[in-house]
Order: C-alpha cells, then sequence, then structure tokens
C-alpha cells in the first residue's frame, strides 16, 4: 500500500464493492489511479482454485484488475490470474514464489524450482 500511495495510487484496504451483476466482494487491497483499478487479495488460508477463478472473475466484471499472493502453491498459472506464492514465516521472512508451471505444496521450500523470488 505504501508503494502504491507513493506512486501516486490512492490505495485501501478492505474496499468493499458490488459486480454490476449485483454480487458483493471485498478487497484486501484496492489501488486507484485514474480510471485504473487494480485489487491485491493476500489469500493466507486454504481455497479451492475454483474458488479462486470465481473470485478474480467477479473482479474482472466490476473492471478491476487483481493479483493474488497466495500462501498455497498449486493454484492455476495462466494469464487471466496473475498470481504469485507466499512462503516463509514471521521469524525467517517472507519470499514471493513466481511459478515456472502450475507448482506442488512440495515445491514451496526449493526456491531454485520457481521462476524467480523476491
Amino acid at each position: 500500500m505504501i508503494a502504491a500511495r507513493k506512486n501516486g495510487w490512492k490505495a485501501q484496504t478492505e474496499v468493499k464493492g458490488v459486480t454490476p451483476s449485483g454480487e458483493e466482494w471485498i478487497a484486501d487491497v484496492l489501488a486507484q489511479k485514474g480510471k485504473y483499478k487494480i485489487a491485491i487479495e493476500i489469500q493466507w488460508s486454504g481455497q479451492t482454485n475454483e474458488e479462486t477463478l470465481r473470485r478474480q472473475q467477479r473482479y474482472k466484471e466490476s473492471g478491476i484488475r487483481c493479483l493474488w499472493m497466495l500462501r498455497q502453491p498449486g493454484f492455476p498459472v495462466t494469464k487471466d490470474l496473475p498470481a504469485v506464492c507466499i512462503a516463509g514465516d514471521l521469524k525467517e521472512g517472507f519470499t514471493i514464489l513466481i511459478p515456472k508451471t502450475q507448482m506442488k505444496p512440495s515445491d514451496r521450500k526449493h526456491y531454485n524450482r520457481w521462476e524467480q523470488n523476491i
């Protein structure tokens, strides 16, 4: 959020909205700059791929691009679902892992199996 604000974006947490068809959503972070809107979803608890894709569709219907930061690997790697994996913990620190392909849970501890890590 701080980085978005420093770059001229208006950013807020827990922003509520509704799709044109009336389905409600809440973005963990919503950044807006002019006509552009980007949601960032930090999904710490487990969530099925179907649910992630359903929620992604709600943002798309609302004219919002969304980046998913998922704790569990194994999510679909597609153009329609921008997503990264969160690895680590409070003691060791956190890393963002960018997948090469759909990854398995055991891959989270092997950073060399990922495309990039930040």
